[in-house]
């Protein structure tokens, strides 16, 4: 037997781990391709989007994905000083999601299963534009 990081892909929606079953017929300790009958897959039941996003002056913020199993996009738009809307494009169970952000002044909140609500505070009851490099994400726990 042998066990591999199996990546984000079809095997595993959210990645986890190849297992590999067979003899080791040429007995050299090791599981070779060639000697592999069986393989199964022990998944990771969490699925993630998370995206680096910046934004400066009136412009809409812009999001870069760094991981994404969830096969989903987030297209951004400034609603109003400090507020943004981000139009995700499939629908999300909002029972098994939860929206997150790395930084303490902006708030990630899910509006409905299509909508994910920023909101960049500087001050109590005071928002303000402008943010580099925050990651924002939505956690899915099947």
């Amino acid at each position: 037997m042998s066990v591999a990081v199996e990546p984000i892909g079809a095997n595993c929606a959210g990645g986890g781990n190849r297992i590999n079953y067979g003899m080791d017929l040429n007995r050299n300790s090791i599981l070779d391709n060639n000697e592999i009958t069986t393989t199964t897959y022990m998944c990771n039941a969490n699925r993630v989007y998370a995206s680096v996003v910046s934004q400066a002056g009136t412009a809409a913020p812009i999001g870069i994905p760094i991981i994404n199993n969830l096969d989903v996009t987030i297209t951004w738009t400034r609603t109003g000083l400090g507020v943004y809307r981000g139009t995700i494009s499939k629908s999300l169970n909002l029972q098994k999601t939860i929206a997150l952000s790395n930084n303490t002044g902006l708030t990630a909140t899910l509006q409905n299963a299509t909508t994910i609500l920023l909101e960049n505070r500087c001050a109590v009851n005071t928002f303000c534009d402008g943010f580099v490099n925050v990651t924002v994400g939505l956690l899915v726990v099947d």
